[in-house]
């Protein structure tokens, strides 16, 4: 095949190295006139580039692949089989040549699997997850989808989206990897799910199917409760007070004061204050640094101009919202 952009190789690998963190370490690589192909697979699911599956395959270790690109400092690289059927990397800078043997593997010791997907039964349209990125948390069980609301329980806060009213007829689950996948998307084409239980996706290039779930609604109706309104808040301004207190005191003890503002000591010692104007009609509480990094990663995802802030009593939790994004928290 003809030269490729080391960059744009090193993209798509990224992708697919991000597909699953208990998929197989391996993945099918094709080798067409005009692009590299892949397959990779996990027990739940599998990522393939879209041109995938009409040729022979070599069977590679991504991770020997991405560092033998990133050693080499050519742009453009190309990829071949030797005469053992052993993945080579070549690369010139039109005086000296490079060349990387990639760690290959027979299809037995791969550990890729098919995965029977069924026939299409629900189209998504494309923008259905506009305004939606699952990528900065990371969930503690895996997620549901309820009433068009997206929970995603992590152990810092319970996270939730209210999506758009496609998303309501649904009763299957996406997984995480699901969640993130369409979230780093930014050409998303089609998102479904199939008669076998299987969300699947179409984005830059790439395809994935990853079977969802329906693991009960016990969580989700514990936080899906109304609360009482205490206050509005400056939206912006709190995000900000909270980003930068978490950077400053790790997961130590941040404070929210009517008063104040936003309150932390940073690992020295020392005091810093972020105030977002002054507030009453309720108490200062504290929350870890890890918890104020969630709210932040979720409330910048709208731009509503205030946040409002709520006590739920039936499970003692604080709850703030902008937008259609919530996050319920513990405080102490």
């Amino acid at each position: 095949m003809g030269l490729l952009n080391k960059s744009e190789l090193l993209k798509i690998l990224r992708a697919i190295m991000g597909f699953d963190v208990n998929a197989s370490p391996f993945a099918a690589l094709e080798l067409k006139s005009d692009e590299p192909c892949f397959y990779r697979s996990s027990h739940t699911g599998f990522i393939q580039s879209k041109n995938y599956g009409s040729g022979n395959y070599a069977h590679i270790l991504l991770s020997h692949l991405r560092d033998s690109l990133q050693v080499l400092k050519d742009e453009a690289v190309e990829l071949s089989l030797d005469g053992s059927g052993v993945l080579k990397l070549s690369s010139t800078d039109n005086v000296y040549e490079s060349e990387i043997r990639v760690h290959t593997v027979r299809p037995e010791q791969a550990g890729l699997k098919t995965h029977n997907i069924g026939d299409i039964i629900y189209r998504l349209p494309a923008q259905v997850f506009q305004g939606f990125d699952a990528r900065p948390f990371i969930c503690a069980a895996q997620p549901t989808l309820i009433d068009g609301r997206i929970m995603m329980p992590t152990q810092s806060g319970i996270v939730v989206w209210q999506g758009p009213q496609d998303l309501i007829p649904l009763s299957l689950y996406p997984r995480e990897t699901m969640l993130k996948f369409i979230s780093s998307s930014q050409n998303l084409e089609k998102v479904v799910v199939s008669s076998k239980g299987y969300w699947g996706a179409v984005a830059g290039g790439l395809i994935s199917f990853i079977s969802g779930h329906t693991t009960g609604d016990t969580l989700y109706k514990s936080y899906n409760v109304a609360g009482k309104p205490l206050d509005t808040l400056p939206a912006e301004r709190l995000i900000v007070s909270l980003e930068a207190a978490a950077g400053m005191c790790g997961d130590n003890k941040i404070e929210i004061d009517p008063l104040l503002g936003v309150v932390t000591r940073d690992t020295t010692g020392n005091q810093s204050r972020f105030a977002f104007g002054s507030h009453q009609g309720w108490s200062k509480f504290a929350i870890t640094g890890r918890t104020a990094k969630v709210i932040a990663d979720a409330l910048r995802q709208s731009s509503d101009t205030d946040t409002a802030l709520v006590y739920v009593p039936t499970n003692q939790s604080m709850r703030l919202v902008r937008g259609n994004w919530q996050v319920n928290f513990r405080t102490f």
